[in-house]
């Protein structure tokens, strides 16, 4: 959507992103408005979409220089011990200038082989000059544990971090990354030197003298002197005419939106040596499919010395920064003539390479299988919902009249479509009985598929426990509710969490301080927790707690606000202040405001668990803002811009709630006042608060709030709107908006379902909670899909259309076993993620597209086919059977994955490759364009070119290959020994090219 210039400017001077930077972007802000530029993570003047109204600015005078500076890092190896440090250097170049007062110690980042950062302590020298046009900078970094020495030898990840370094336009310099490699030899045992033993020395005996005789006198004979020969000369030396090679490696495809860099490798070779100092961003050529260049902003090159061979690795620019669809087409990468030479002056030779760039279209942000697209009528006002494994939504609010005393909580089902679920409650719908003045503000599902709705009663804090078939389940508290009186006249629960053990957690407030209630799960207050299951912030400690989450060791984290401060609290297992978090367990979130216009206390606070690491939403200069928290309740730096991420969607904006979606996105849902319209704001973020692309416009999108009543109009500022939103099992998540006060029983509310990037939780199977659990689900086209697991623990992830499964406990004991029903009879599964070996994994019906990979052995796997996925397992491969074919794909034994489950990488994302050997595969269909090996390792994503070698032949054997369908020319099976081969007809794999060893 367009945003105002100043807004960036408010943004840029409040947020704690590095002062040089906010100084470069401000100081361009009049030459970047209304261009398709960004300026931090905003998107500036690009179309809304929806019914969002733009903010109109002012043209722009022309630009002028709009050139980036290029960064080119040098890289020296490591092989010395004993330094207590490293360096690098970034050679940074700009035609118009670049402004050194912007390099410093924070431009670059090195990380360990195992992903830890090492810290840069100094850069230089910096000589007096502010603008120079190249620039070497010399970066200092301390050595791992305070000297180096053979245990950190490995590949070094160096990153020239983007937007960080400026030209005197205050244009910012592109990320580019490279390899150092500390290689440091061991230690040289001197020989032992045996002792010198002196010689024995024999008596001297004084020698014989002849006596003297005259000597005998020749006659003077005159010499010969040869005839004059004139010299020869050899001819000048010709000196080294061999130019030096070229290698482009392949270049992968683009398919997906964002701003990640793409780069371009380059191998040189030469008789002699390459130049090193001939190597620049200059060297490529990259034009895209309508004619226009793509700038090449950095190269790193290994080693950063004249050597035989040298690798290159080129970073390109996408086109306004980040890939979309728009970019979509064949971009060529040409190598210039003579760009690189060698140290004789010889130049390379031109050649040529291509890629691809195919991002999907974003999906359309409302899902119009859902009520048609449009906002489904709740017909009360509704404040939570929660989702249900089997797709379908429970949405709890009230009706009537809180302040009269009229007021009755309402549970309602829907099915997948929206349509009313009837066989839930009386006609899809639970009220309570009239007279009790009922109201529910938040809803949890227990591990029993049980029913827990939170809220007030009669002015009293309630819990209320129903069965999944809508009727009251009498064995909880008393008659199904849990009531606390708290001690004011309106006590209340905004939120309520399920423990690991089965208790109740609900959190909210007693008149003007906040309230913690913990109930067994029988719905008695918990006389181990607290006072009695009670903890109260009492006088001294105002405020309100809105949100909650159970740890798995039993803590307690709550968000809420205390004043215009965004506050968190943290206590034990057994109610007292958790000291680990703060002295007093509690922790005003630095950055960020609560409201305060909203006659009470700010209960739109979301706290969502990401891992080891806590969400906590709120506001930023009346934008949306979330922060993330580290354990010890500092601002984890690595996320958004020094631990917040805020985003303006169009108007008075405020977030209420965090969701992570199992898969890494990172959901925020709030409201924005915009005019005479109140909005829901939906932002997705990546994993570590980057904006995702491929979601609406930039990573924003914002729908009609959906707010109905009786011909009343909508008044802003007296009425007070929370936004409420679940997450699916599909991936997809329902949005809609409560008030939390005292809204007259007119008010209704509307739902909307939105298509959002990631995968939904299925839910889990194996071994739950001490019990065995199978889990079923019905997929897109209808086929009921059963997952069991025997001696192990998984859960299943779903997007709407492919399946991920995450086995979090296996060994060679396990055994998966997958079945279809109905529909077409198949299942695809995308990624498999094994923690340890298996025994049998029995998929029949199944298609793998993706990853299957265990660090163990694996004993058995049944497929349907494998279709372009990678069965990887880092011990030996038992027997592969499959039904189809096997196409464009990768099985390999003996090789651990990193963390990224991908071939390639460093860091934590390196593989680890071992001898290990395949028994036997077997394929009904064909073969095709498919490698197969046993031991085979790798020092790159490319299979099969030269550096690639068999561990251990005698072990790397594969024992048998039948493929009915066949075997092409395109396909490598490949092992130190290969036994029989009948493919489809029996083969001599030693003559047979398809086979190599």
């Amino acid at each position: 959507m367009g945003i105002q210039m100043s807004g960036i400017q408010s943004l840029l001077s409040s947020r704690s992103r590095k002062s040089k930077v906010a100084a470069a972007v401000a100081a361009t802000l009049e030459t970047l408005e209304n261009r398709q530029l960004f300026a931090g993570d905003l998107p500036i003047d690009i179309p809304p979409i929806l019914d969002v109204p733009p903010i109109l600015v002012s043209p722009p005078p022309p630009p002028s220089d709009t050139v980036l500076p290029t960064a080119t890092l040098k890289l020296d190896d490591i092989k010395t011990a004993g330094g207590a440090f490293g360096t690098l250097v970034v050679r940074y170049e700009d035609a118009g200038g670049l402004d050194l007062k912007t390099i410093d110690i924070d431009d670059v980042s090195v990380l360990t082989p195992d992903g830890v950062s090492l810290p840069v302590t100094k850069v230089g020298p910096l000589d007096d000059k502010s603008t120079v046009n190249a620039y070497d900078a010399v970066y200092t970094f301390n050595a791992v544990g305070g000297a180096w020495d053979q245990t950190d030898n490995g590949a070094y990840t160096v990153t020239v971090k983007p937007r960080m370094v400026a030209d005197a336009a205050g244009n910012l310099v592109g990320s580019v990354t490279g390899t150092l490699k500390v290689d440091i030899a061991p230690p040289v045992v001197p020989p032992v030197v045996p002792p010198v033993v002196p010689p024995v020395v024999p008596p001297t005996v004084p020698p014989t003298v002849p006596p003297t005789v005259p000597p005998v006198v020749p006659p003077v004979v005159p010499p010969t002197v040869p005839p004059t020969v004139p010299p020869t000369v050899p001819p000048p030396p010709t000196g080294d005419t061999t130019a030096p090679t070229a290698v482009i490696s392949p270049i992968s495809a683009v398919d997906k939106a964002g701003f990640s860099p793409k780069t371009v490798t380059v191998t040189y070779q030469d008789n002699d040596s390459v130049d090193v100092q001939s190597i620049g961003v200059g060297d490529l050529s990259v034009v895209g499919p309508g004619g226009s260049p793509l700038a090449v902003t950095g190269v790193s090159v290994q080693p950063n010395s004249d050597s035989e061979k040298i690798t290159a690795v080129y970073t390109l620019l996408a086109p306004g920064s980040s890939w979309d669809i728009n970019d979509n087409g064949d971009y060529t990468v040409t190598l210039n003539a003579d760009a690189v030479k060698d140290v004789s002056g010889n130049g390379v030779a031109t050649i040529s390479s291509s890629f691809n760039v195919a991002v999907p279209p974003p999906a359309p942000v409302i899902d119009d299988s859902f009520s048609g697209g449009g906002v489904l009528n709740t017909g009360f006002v509704a404040e939570g919902s929660a989702a249900l494994a089997d797709g379908k939504l429970l949405v709890v609010g009230r009706q009537g009249d809180l302040a009269a005393g009229s007021s009755q909580y309402v549970v309602k089902k829907l099915n997948t479509d929206g349509s009313t679920d009837t066989s839930f409650g009386r006609g899809g719908v639970v009220v309570s009985a009239p007279g009790g003045n009922e109201a529910a503000f938040s809803v949890a599902i227990g591990l029993d598929g049980s029913i827990f709705i939170a809220g007030t009663k009669n002015g009293d804090l309630v819990v209320t426990k129903l069965k999944s078939s809508g009727s009251i389940d009498s064995k909880f508290g008393e008659q199904g509710q849990a009531v606390v009186n708290l001690g004011a006249s309106d006590d209340r629960a905004y939120s309520v969490a399920i423990g690991p053990d089965g208790s109740v957690v609900a959190v909210g407030s007693s008149g003007s301080t906040f309230a913690l209630v913990k109930f067994t799960a029988k719905g008695e207050l918990d006389g181990s927790f607290g006072t009695s299951g009670i903890v109260t912030g009492g006088p001294t400690w105002p405020g309100v707690c809105s949100s909650v989450a159970v740890l798995a060791d039993g803590r307690i984290v709550c968000g809420g606000s205390t004043g215009d401060n965004v506050i968190v609290y943290r206590l034990t297992a057994s109610g007292g202040w958790d000291g680990s978090l703060s002295d007093d367990g509690q922790l005003n979130v630095p950055g960020m405001k609560a409201r305060t216009d909203l006659n009470g206390a700010d209960n739109t606070v979301g706290i969502a668990l990401q891992g080891d690491k806590l969400l906590v939403t709120g506001r930023h200069n009346g934008d949306f803002a979330v922060a993330r928290l580290n354990a010890d309740g500092s601002l984890d730096g690595t996320f958004g811009d020094g631990g917040i991420k805020v985003v303006d969607i169009g108007g008075d904006d405020d977030a209420d709630q965090v969701i992570v979606q199992p898969t890494g996105q990172i959901f925020i849902i709030g409201t924005s006042e915009q005019g005479a319209n109140i909005r829901l704001g939906i932002v997705v973020l990546d994993a570590n608060g980057s904006l995702d692309p491929s979601f609406g416009v930039n990573g924003v999108a914002t729908v009609d709030s959906g707010f109905q009543g009786a011909g009343k109009a909508l008044h802003i500022g007296t009425l007070v709107v929370r936004a409420f939103a679940s997450a699916q099992s599909n991936g997809q998540v329902v949005v809609g908006a409560g008030q939390n006060n005292n809204t007259p029983q007119e008010a209704g509310s509307g739902l909307r379902r939105l298509n959002v990037p990631g995968s939904g939780l299925l839910g889990r199977f194996g071994t739950v909670n001490g019990s065995n659990r199978k889990l079923s689900f019905v997929d897109n086209d209808g086929t009921r899909v059963t997952i069991q697991m025997v001696n192990g623990t998984g859960k299943a992830l779903y997007d709407g259309s492919v399946v991920d499964l995450e086995i979090s406990d296996s060994s060679e004991a396990s055994k998966v076993i997958i079945k279809t029903v109905g529909g077409d009879g198949k299942v695809s599964i995308r990624h498999v993620e094994l923690a340890g070996g298996i025994g049998v994994f029995n998929a029949k019906t199944a298609t793998i597209s993706g990853a299957f990979t265990s660090p163990g052995k694996v004993q058995k796997v049944m497929l349907r086919s494998l279709d372009g996925g990678t069965l990887a397992a880092g011990g030996g491969i038992g027997q592969l059977l499959v039904g189809g074919e096997v196409k464009n794909s990768v099985v390999l034994a003996g090789a651990s994955l990193g963390a990224d489950n991908a071939l390639g990488g460093t860091g934590v994302n390196a593989d680890v490759f071992s001898a290990a050997a395949i028994t036997a595969i077997n394929v009904k269909g064909a073969v095709r364009g498919s490698v197969i090996a046993a031991g085979l390792s790798t020092a790159n994503a490319t299979l099969l070119d030269a550096g690639d070698t068999i561990l251990d032949p005698a072990t790397s054997v594969i024992g048998s290959v039948f493929a009915k369908g066949g075997v092409d020319a395109a396909s490598k099976i490949v092992a130190g020994a290969i036994g029989k081969a009948k493919i489809p007809d029996l083969i001599d794999t030693a003559t047979d090219p398809r086979f190599q060893f």
